[in-house]
């Protein structure tokens, strides 16, 4: 395990503790990391069920360590329009 790894755990690991003490809820860490479709819809469900400050900024934190970046999407390949024109 490689220094990031250890801190993207020890901040989840945060992050169980203080959804258990805060909304009295549990997240599954296995998952959290290996699957990307549970992690981000439980980070938003928490962000959705507190206000805590704490809590929130340890779902961001999580959330920048363990999902990809959203990214925009490429440019069409192709331009349908006459003559090609963009804009």
């Amino acid at each position: 395990m490689n220094l990031e790894e250890l801190e993207a755990a020890r901040v989840a690991a945060r992050l169980k503790t203080c959804l258990r003490a805060t909304l009295n809820q549990n997240i599954d860490l296995v998952l959290l990391f290996n699957d990307p479709e549970y992690a981000i819809r439980r980070l938003g469900e928490i962000e959705q069920a507190t206000a805590d400050e704490k809590l929130l900024e340890l779902v961001a934190d999580v959330r920048a360590r363990l999902l990809p970046q959203s990214v925009e999407p490429d440019e069409a390949k192709y331009d349908y329009r006459p003559h090609g024109r963009r804009g």
